[in-house]
């Protein structure tokens, strides 16, 4: 496995893994303030190809609290779901929800599409699973018009595949929480809505 060790960049496989220092950091603002300078996705995949990838801290695995949108779920099995989770600290992240499709499960009501939740989720090496979860906002109104579930599946995709990072992906979950309200209380038609997304998006 490609890592970071004793301050060397580590090259496996014909990979080489970038530290997150204060020089990297410094050089993907630079590359993120030129993207959002000229919108075009080529200056965006410059900036994702310094994200670092493949660091390990030798331990097997570590659990994190943060608040999520889960704005992707695929059954597995019988009860069990994959959920696609925007996150403000640490971006998008996929977690395997075990038995939270059983109506009695601990994780049933907060592991919905489109549910706004508090999780507890423990991060390993190949696998994360989520551990306890908490709703704390579900927007109903989506499902009201065919407008509003279609712009919901839309939005929910083009963020899974932009795929925020920190400190950018709390701006993105930020809007993307409130377009979601606004459509889903219809304060806002879809497309207006769209439109307002895709211009204030980091």
């Amino acid at each position: 496995m490609d890592r970071y060790d004793g301050g060397k960049l580590i090259r496996k496989g014909g990979r080489a893994i970038m530290p997150g220092n204060a020089e990297t950091d410094g050089i993907r603002a630079a590359q993120w303030q030129k993207f959002a300078a000229s919108g075009s996705i080529y200056d965006y995949l410059d900036y994702r190809s310094t994200a670092p990838q493949g660091i390990t801290t030798g331990e097997k695995s570590m659990q994190i609290n943060t608040m999520g949108l889960v704005l992707r779920a695929v059954r597995v099995g019988e009860a069990d779901q994959i959920l696609t989770v925007l996150t403000p600290g640490n971006g998008v992240l996929s977690a395997s929800a075990r038995g939270s499709l059983r109506l009695k499960n601990k994780l049933f009501s907060a592991c919905g599409l489109f549910c706004y939740s508090e999780f507890a989720i423990t991060l390993g090496r190949k696998t994360n699973f989520i551990d306890s979860a908490a709703v704390s906002k579900v927007f109903h109104g989506l499902s009201k018009t065919v407008e509003g579930t279609a712009l919901a599946a839309y939005l929910s995709e083009l963020t899974i595949t932009l795929a925020p990072e920190p400190p950018e992906s709390a701006d993105c979950l930020r809007l993307l929480l409130n377009t979601l309200y606004m459509t889903a209380e219809q304060k806002a038609p879809a497309a207006p809505a769209e439109s307002y997304f895709m211009k204030c998006a980091p």
